[in-house]
């Protein structure tokens, strides 16, 4: 299921929330209560590539399933940061009074954990973390896993490249700090090695001591689990500084604008994203209204950036 699919959905969800899980609304909702769905997500800064193609497919699946106008969403923008969506789902509960909550990544999630808890909050979180829903009666994790994911990147690895020695580098994040635990569960055996580690944050670009270090650890490989302008950024460095050696990530190099912006130093690195089926009703009217192409958003293809 594509994340737009998946998005199609959430109308069909939250229209049924009400029944299930807020049923003692249901008189007022009868008199005319429009239901009411904050939204969440990086709609500015580095990462908005991924929030405005969630605030469109929303808007495509509201209009799409949406006819007699039963649900209002109300956007806000995070800029993907902890504070901001702390502050947003304050506004949105306490003052928009909102029915649910959409929110867009990992670390923003878990960090308005709590709010949503003592309001009891039907939420959906698009997220790769389990721990984002566990236990957690109101909260509804739409995504594949980091377990999926890394299975499947360890999968490529070794049917088809066997990479010995490894260099990582990743934005601090709580998705992509979850995805190398599992990684170096499932790749350290057999010899194979972490030569380099390095955790950036999100904002850090400076980065020339951190190509120096990996070029150094002569790996076999690099693996990049970055977000925003940091993915470009570490490409096209790698190659200033002479690393000629492959480059492989995950679903961060769904990212269109900063490949674009990588300027071609990640030509031929491979990746583990998700299945988009192309000729699906909902991808041909996400085309056509927007005139874009979508992300993919189902795990199980390798894509080789050509």
């Amino acid at each position: 299921m594509t994340r737009f699919k998946s998005i199609s959905l959430f109308v069909i969800i939250i229209l049924n929330c009400k029944t299930n899980l807020l049923a003692e609304e249901a008189a007022e909702e009868s008199r005319g209560h429009k239901f009411k769905v904050g939204v969440i997500a990086a709609l500015s800064g580095p990462s908005s590539v991924f929030g405005l193609t969630a605030k469109n497919a929303i808007e495509l699946a509201d209009e799409i399933n949406d006819r007699d106008d039963k649900v209002h969403f109300i956007f806000e923008d995070d800029q993907f940061s902890n504070k901001n969506t702390v502050s947003a789902v304050h506004k949105l509960i306490d003052k928009d009074h909102v029915d649910s909550v959409i929110v867009w990544g990992s670390p923003t999630a878990l960090a308005i954990n709590d709010k949503k808890k003592k309001k009891k909050m039907p939420t959906i979180a698009v997220s790769l973390v389990e721990k984002v829903s566990l236990d957690k009666k109101f909260v509804m994790r739409l995504w594949v896993s980091s377990e999926q994911m890394t299975n499947k990147i360890l999968e490529e690895i070794d049917q088809n490249y066997k990479y010995k020695n490894i260099a990582l580098v990743l934005t601090n994040n709580d998705a992509q700090l979850r995805m190398v635990e599992l990684f170096k569960k499932g790749y350290l055996k057999d010899n194979n090695k972490i030569v380099y580690e390095e955790i950036l944050d999100k904002d850090n670009l400076d980065v020339n001591s951190v190509i120096i270090k990996i070029k150094r650890s002569k790996p076999d490989a690099v693996y990049q689990l970055n977000f925003g302008h940091q993915i470009s950024l570490i490409a096209k460095k790698l190659r200033q500084f002479e690393y000629a050696g492959p480059i492989f990530g995950a679903h961060n190099f769904d990212d269109k604008i900063e490949i674009k912006n990588s300027e071609g130093a990640l030509k031929g690195s491979w990746y583990v994203s998700y299945i988009e089926d192309n000729n699906s009703p909902i991808t041909k009217a996400y085309r056509e209204k927007y005139g874009i192409e979508p992300g993919r958003y189902i795990l199980g293809v390798v894509a080789t950036l050509r």
